[in-house]
């Protein structure tokens, strides 16, 4: 029996009890996804995840964390780290992609693969025991699979049978059937001109020629209103979901315009019919009308879609200038014209990660605050008035609009319905930049940070949040936390690399 099959019979009690829990919440566990399945659904979890990390996992030592998945119960987590701690204590090498056991921690003794280049993105498979694998890289096992491959989990080896060689990052993957939605920042895929955004078979690689719609343009720079200036390049695509029905794409980016039609930030295409079209969906938080003729770059670091499919939610970053930036955004998925935020979060410094279940939206960034239950007001504070008073460099000063604002380190879950901090707080402890990936599973939430502790507890690079946990009722202070002091270090504001 190989690995991935023999694994079912090393669970313990607590799995079965977890397993009971989740079939209560509708938060099933499951095997990799088939190519029979219509559309891969958020998961539902029934819960807030709990606050204390899984303890016995590996430790990535190194580097970040730019995304995972997982795959039946094996948990697959890719990004730009080389260095591993096992639960045994010994460190091994193996660079940007990594496959463990979600209880045991054990890894996958078949799947070293060979990467060139970090890791990106992490998607389940079309099939049983697969996984798809997009980011920078070139070489794959000494083979020329650039950007994109599906790889066999038991073993690490290259489905050979797919092939996009997509000529730039690979940031976003979503799959429907057969039908794999990928963004990021490339020209062409399989040698047919894609610009930023591409409709590939998840069996061949091959692309959909009915599917051509672009990302084009770049809305790269602007001065605000106060003077402040930055310059971000490029219309990348930052993430692509697929509503729940399957008939539409909601895609969040950075270009100016989707199929030659301007949406700034985000984009809703129809890809229910033959040829796939751009909707008349929009919004327009960063219409020049809108912002006094001001050309604000568009700072989206991350979104996703609620399990329902009806909303999706978007990070943005640097500057403090609610709306468009430091602030986490909420638009409403129906309709066919410009859509009004849902909300509008201020966080008052970068924000970077996001995930949403039917309990939460999970949001990570380099912020130390974020609007309370109490705030009755957004945005409640703009810049140019003395500096500002919520970086996490400037925390002497963050009571000034409290109780509307509440301390969170670099990590927060927000009510789905209003934006405001639900009580969670794990805290990403001693992270410089802040937490830069944050993805929900079946059985909870995963995080990558630039620190090492989370919730006070040695974690390494990657952190995960399980429902089980609160299903065996261990859920509770853990005894090795008490009366223990850890300090926190905050730093100045830094913009993640390459955002």
């Amino acid at each position: 029996m190989d690995f991935l099959g023999g694994i079912a019979l090393m669970k313990n009690l607590k799995l079965a009890v977890g397993a009971t829990m989740m079939a209560l919440t509708g938060a099933l566990l499951v095997p990799a996804a088939t190519s029979a399945q219509v559309v891969v659904p958020t998961p539902v979890h029934g819960a807030v995840v709990p606050e204390t990390p899984e303890r016995n996992w590996p430790q990535i030592l190194n580097g970040s964390i730019e995304g995972g998945d997982q795959v039946g119960n094996v948990i697959v987590l890719g990004g730009s780290f080389t260095q591993i701690k096992l639960p045994d204590g010994s460190v091994i090498n193996q660079p940007h992609a990594v496959a463990f056991d979600i209880d045991t921690g054990a890894l996958v003794p078949g799947f070293r693969p060979v990467l060139n280049k970090p890791v990106s993105v992490v998607e389940a498979g079309d099939t049983p025991g697969t996984v798809f694998l997009g980011g920078k890289f070139s070489s794959v096992n000494g083979a020329a699979y650039k950007r994109l491959v599906k790889l066999d989990l038991n073993t690490g080896q290259i489905v050979t049978s797919f092939k996009s060689n997509p000529t730039g990052e690979v940031k976003t993957i979503a799959r429907n059937g057969d039908r794999l939605f990928i963004g990021g920042t490339f020209a062409k895929v399989r040698g047919q001109v894609r610009d930023n955004l591409a409709e590939v078979s998840a069996t061949s690689g091959v692309p959909n020629p009915s599917f051509t719609i672009g990302v084009t343009g770049s809305r790269s720079s602007g001065y605000r209103a106060d003077g402040y200036y930055t310059n971000m390049r490029g219309a990348k695509v930052r993430a692509v979901r697929v509503t729940p029905d399957g008939n539409n794409l909601m895609i969040m980016h950075r270009g100016d315009q989707v199929g030659g039609q301007t949406r700034w930030g985000a984009a809703k295409i129809n890809i229910s019919a033959a040829t796939p079209v751009v909707t008349g969906w929009r919004t327009d938080l960063w219409d020049l009308a809108r912002n006094n003729g001001r050309r604000d770059f568009v700072g989206i670091v991350e979104g996703d879609i609620s399990p329902d499919g009806s909303m999706i939610a978007m990070t943005t970053i640097i500057g403090n200038f609610p709306p468009l930036h430091d602030t986490t955004i909420a638009l409403p998925t129906g309709g066919n014209s410009v859509v009004q935020p849902l909300w509008v979060t201020q966080n008052f410094d970068s924000n970077y990660g996001l995930a949403i279940s039917d309990q939460a939206v999970y949001i990570g960034g380099h912020f130390c605050y974020t609007e309370s239950m109490q705030s009755i007001a957004s945005p409640m504070y703009w810049p140019g008035n003395s500096g500002n008073q919520y970086s996490c460099t400037r925390t002497t000063n963050g009571g000034v609009f409290a109780p509307q604002t509440t301390y969170r380190y670099h990590l927060a879950a927000l009510d789905t319905a209003t934006g405001r901090a639900l009580p969670w707080d794990p805290k990403s402890n001693n992270s410089r930049n802040g937490v830069n990936f944050l993805r929900t599973i079946p059985r909870g939430l995963l995080l990558g940070h630039d620190g090492t502790r989370v919730n006070n507890f040695n974690v390494g690079r990657a952190a995960f949040f399980d429902l089980q946990e609160i299903a065996c009722g261990r859920e509770v202070t853990p005894r090795e936390t008490r009366g223990v002091t850890f300090s926190v270090r905050v730093s100045g504001s830094v913009a993640p690399a390459g955002p």
